[in-house]
């Protein structure tokens, strides 16, 4: 089922009540949010920044997304729901990417993009705080990515850099323990802390994978649905009512036989 038809977009997010979603114009990468039908459209940002992966904040009035300006590493935005100039996070020449909310809206965390060019940092993931925009690393987490809060604030899932491992990390114990073992990307918590969604890459499927004993089922086969391979791999989201979504590719292609003349 199509969703926002005739609508070319991808990285869809909603916010928390479900009345507004955002998402990025694919292919020109310029943020947009609308109402959950695709009323009351609002452009939010422009080239030459390309917004990639917005998230509500917890109390819908901001968004966070990442990307990079032309000569400048990728970095963290935040912009306003009414729009305005999206302000730069962090000032530092390092590159940051796929920013997850604290539940209670305060945090950001985040991991870095060594397979970037020109960029030297070790994977690992941080905590931004909002209010004194101190930034700390999470304990244990290097070489990891993809950092998602769960819905009750408890855990942090993340990726390995290979994207063998998908990792669980419990604030209350701190410690991190292995949920499953694959080919793994972009994870997204359920509307509770019980399953997460993961792209199986090498099966190029839809797994989910249950917290409590890292148990997976098949949800979709992304290589019916003809997904979309983008500038951060294949987008996968979640509707408020859990039902998935992905971008797919409908272009086609065609042969053709050329007649050349003679000089």
């Amino acid at each position: 089922m199509s969703f926002l038809a005739e609508i070319s977009a991808e990285a869809l997010d909603f916010s928390k009540d479900g009345k507004w979603v955002a998402y990025t114009q694919y292919p020109e990468g310029s943020l947009w949010r609308a109402r959950s039908d695709g009323s009351e459209r609002v452009q939010l940002t422009s080239g030459p920044l390309y917004a990639f992966r917005p998230r509500w904040s917890p109390d819908g009035t901001n968004l966070v997304f990442f990307g990079p300006a032309p000569g400048h590493p990728w970095k963290l935005y935040l912009v306003s729901k009414g729009g305005g100039t999206p302000k730069q996070l962090i000032s530092d020449d390092a590159n940051e990417g796929d920013p997850t909310w604290s539940p209670d809206g305060t945090r950001l965390a985040f991991g870095r993009l060594p397979w970037m060019p020109g960029s030297g940092e070790t994977p690992a993931l941080f905590i931004l705080d909002l209010d004194s925009m101190h930034t700390s690393t999470v304990p244990g987490s290097e070489n990891l990515f993809s950092p998602r809060w769960s819905p009750s604030g408890r855990y942090l899932a993340a990726v390995s850099a290979d994207s063998s491992k998908l990792m669980l990390y419990d604030f209350q114990s701190r410690n991190w323990r292995q949920l499953a073992q694959g080919s793994f990307g972009n994870p997204e918590w359920f509307s509770d802390d019980t399953f997460l969604s993961v792209v199986d890459v090498q099966s190029m499927s839809i797994v989910r994978i249950r917290v409590s004993n890292g148990a997976t089922e098949p949800l979709a086969n992304l290589q019916n649905e003809r997904a979309a391979l983008t500038a951060v791999g294949i987008w996968t989201g979640l509707a408020p009512d859990g039902s998935l979504l992905t971008l797919r590719d409908l272009s086609t292609q065609e042969l053709y036989s050329v007649e050349l003349s003679p000089h």
